[in-house]
């Protein structure tokens, strides 16, 4: 009976002997595998969100550039005046754009430059800045929001930049306004 139990031994010492090493090695792709695969996962939804990010930025660029180029083509300003806001409307115009950041939480800040002012056919044109931060979504929202004013404002370039610390968004636009002249 003795030699049974040898085979059987050696047997059992076979499996045991196979098992250890595909156990460990198991353990070792679990430990290691999991917090990388997880990582990936993490990597890929960060390039996701970048990649949308640019493309929205890409969009905002382009529909300003055919911004321009329609506000190009409006040479006849008699015909734009009878659409303007006097110009004693802008203080409406800055407070409008206060209520409207603060109801998309975002911060604003706006710069008219009343001394690069100039006056062609009754129409003012004063260059401004609007400086615009938080989220990317509330800025698409303030942004948009902006677009319905009937203020008339013409986007000159749009600079796009994120705090990679803080997670915000800021956007600097830099605008010609046209008021009526008193």
């Amino acid at each position: 009976m003795k030699p049974m139990n040898n085979i059987a031994t050696l047997y059992h010492r076979y499996h045991i002997d196979m098992a250890l090493p595909l156990v460990l090695c198991m353990a070792i792709i679990l430990l290691l595998g999991i917090p990388l695969a997880q990582q990936l996962v993490l990597d890929n939804q960060e390039l996701r969100t970048h990649q949308q990010r640019e493309y929205m930025a890409e969009q905002v660029q382009e529909g300003a550039q055919q911004q321009q180029a329609e506000y190009a083509q409006i040479d006849d300003t008699s015909m734009l005046s009878h659409s303007l806001v006097t110009q004693d409307h802008i203080i409406e115009f800055i407070e409008s754009l206060e209520n409207t950041a603060t109801a998309y939480t975002v911060t604003e800040q706006m710069e008219l430059f009343h001394d690069k002012q100039s006056i062609k056919n009754g129409i003012v044109i004063i260059p401004a800045t609007i400086t615009a931060r938080g989220s990317w979504e509330n800025l698409m929202r303030f942004f948009g929001r902006i677009e319905e004013f009937d203020f008339y404002i013409n986007p000159r370039s749009i600079n796009i930049s994120e705090d990679s610390i803080t997670h915000t968004t800021q956007m600097t636009i830099d605008t010609l306004t046209y008021w009526e002249q008193l």
